[in-house]
């Protein structure tokens, strides 16, 4: 169904993905010329709880029952009302979190949020409104102001006074940038959860920008571990995805991870290479042995969806 290559004198690194893609290749041509809706950077070849969110709440009520328990909003709901007056912000970033997971990925489009659960949003967000205002939010965990954004990116539109506290909980994560209460995670779910929520902060983002650069040449542990470890291929593309997506375009920045990136290219996932592509198109960044990335992408484009089709085509031809 489609004509040759040779004959339509696309990129010799677009046209390895339209021969490789099988019979995705006529959607992706379709769309190859066209420049890419943004799309969310996923976790790659690992299982981790829905959406990302990795506290697992362990608040209880009398009797035992724990928020990682709870299976519907009137469980939350219920949840809630025992606590009454001894609520406080740790729970009720819990409770949050919680009620994210109740909201399926969507790839377009606000989430819909029922009437009890903005009813119930209400005395949660101000117990943590409360705690970043009186305090900078020093009983906040950094996983939890993480959880919190994450939650955030599928609630958005869930209270008119959530992105304020978003953008409050943005403000409160970038601040323990560099200092031994923020992980590497940390910074990826960060600069994550600010591309996916369009926050708009130069500051906060030049913060994380600095704190992705230091964790690139070794100056940030993992998440649970005292030493500095080299970033996984998985952070690598939402660092990517997201900085792209920010229009973050520092060149310290983007050397150090391209250069990365290609180091681990094999260890990419489809998906992963798709959002790495993309993002340096976006930016237009140098991007020395570009042709290490299109080989890989050729040899996993049987598994690629629409999206990362579409994107990697668009990526190819604007990097040739």
């Amino acid at each position: 169904c489609l004509p040759s290559a040779h004959s339509l004198q696309l990129p010799y690194s677009a046209s390895a993905v339209i021969a490789l893609a099988g019979s995705g290749a006529c959607v992706l041509f379709s769309h190859a010329w066209l420049p890419p809706p943004a799309f969310a950077a996923q976790s790659q070849g690992r299982k981790s709880p829905a959406h990302g969110l990795r506290g697992s709440a362990r608040a209880s009520v009398p009797g035992g029952t724990r928020v990682d328990e709870l299976e519907t909003v009137q469980d939350v709901q219920k949840f809630v009302e025992a606590f009454g007056q001894d609520l406080d912000e740790v729970v009720a970033v819990a409770c949050v979190a919680r009620l994210a997971k109740f909201h399926p990925p969507q790839r377009s489009g606000r989430p819909k949020t029922s009437d009890t659960e903005k009813r119930l949003l209400e005395p949660l967000l101000r117990s943590i409104q409360q705690c970043l205002k009186l305090d900078g939010g020093i009983r906040l965990r950094t996983r939890s102001l993480c959880d919190l954004l994450i939650a955030g990116v599928y609630l958005e539109s869930a209270h008119p006074e959530l992105p304020n506290l978003l953008r409050d909980c943005a403000e409160t994560l970038a601040g323990r940038l560099g200092t031994s209460a923020a992980s590497l995670q940390d910074v990826v779910a960060g600069a994550w959860c600010m591309a996916k929520l369009s926050i708009d902060q130069p500051a906060v983002l030049a913060s994380f920008v600095a704190a992705a650069a230091s964790a690139l040449i070794g100056g940030i542990a993992q998440r649970g571990q005292k030493k500095s470890a080299r970033p996984r291929p998985v952070d690598l593309s939402k660092l990517a995805w997201s900085f792209a997506s920010l229009q973050a375009a520092e060149p310290a920045l983007w050397e150090k991870l391209w250069a990365e990136s290609i180091a681990r290219i094999r260890e990419f996932s489809g998906q992963g290479l798709a959002n790495l592509i993309w993002a340096v198109a976006r930016v237009r960044v140098a991007t020395p042995n570009a042709q290490i990335v299109a080989a890989q992408i050729a040899t996993k484009a049987d598994g690629f969806g629409t999206q990362e089709l579409s994107n990697s085509a668009w990526a190819l031809a604007k990097l040739e």
